[in-house]
């Protein structure tokens, strides 16, 4: 019992670092169209505003930003759902709307939460009476193996957990939105702008300038806030545990 609350308070504790490290913008996307403007020179020398990048294009640019944020920063936006297995149901629906999945993490009575390893369908090994090892994801599903109860070798996998970790997908932005990002990522979102705004404008190297800081402001950031406060993870579990792949 006291290594199953353990392993409670260590998940959320953990979910609640990667997810809450820092608060929420509070810029919206309005505000990111005029902070991009006035960084590229976008207003007119009236003051009126350079109607050469529209609206719609800025919004669109601003939610691929986001994206880029959800994708690159990996731990900074998850979400978690969770599934009770089955034996022989090896395949889930998550029933967000994600991008990919993170991670998948198994709790029994006896496990206190432990990664899986990520796999593919290719690989899946035949059922045995086993808890699961290894997670696959694949259409929209995600599969976990092996996974069967065994009664003559008192396994049960059946009633057990599985914590699904994604990378959300997201509403699309419109400009009255506020930006869902935590608010240390509002820099890398209008640098990423302005880059596709001055790509329209046949301004290349300057774009890939203004690019190349939105991805070092979300690398440094991934690295310095988020990651180095996942040090207690590698203590239990050792670095690039969730990369690896079963062998054939």
């Amino acid at each position: 019992m006291k290594i199953l609350k353990f392993g409670i308070f260590f998940v959320v504790f953990v979910f609640a670092v990667i997810v809450n490290a820092s608060e929420q913008s509070g810029r919206t996307v309005s505000d990111i169209m005029t902070e991009t403007r006035y960084l590229i020179n976008g207003y007119m020398a009236n003051g009126s505003e350079d109607t050469y990048w529209s609206d719609a294009e800025l919004v669109s640019w601003i939610n691929y930003a986001v994206r880029n944020v959800r994708v690159r920063a990996k731990n900074t936006m998850l979400e978690s759902e969770s599934f009770v297995l089955s034996s022989g149901t090896s395949e889930y629906v998550p029933t967000s709307n994600y991008l990919y999945v993170r991670a998948v993490m198994y709790q029994s009575a006896t496990t206190a939460f432990m990664p899986l390893l990520p796999s593919t369908f290719e690989d899946r090994t035949a059922e045995t009476g086993a808890e699961p090892k290894y997670f696959y994801e694949l259409s929209g599903k995600v599969g976990v193996y092996p996974l069967k109860d065994d009664a003559l070798n008192d396994v049960t996998v059946t009633g057990n957990t599985i914590y699904v970790l994604t990378v959300p997908r997201g509403i699309v932005l419109t400009s009255s939105d506020t930006l869902p990002t935590p608010a240390l990522f509002d820099r890398s979102i209008l640098f990423y702008t302005a880059a596709q705004a001055l790509r329209k404008n046949g301004l290349f190297e300057s774009a890939d300038y203004f690019e190349t800081l939105a991805n070092k402001e979300i690398d440094r950031l991934r690295v310095d806030i988020y990651e180095s406060k996942m040090s207690i993870w590698d203590t239990l579990y050792p670095k690039g545990q969730l990369q690896q792949t079963p062998s054939r």
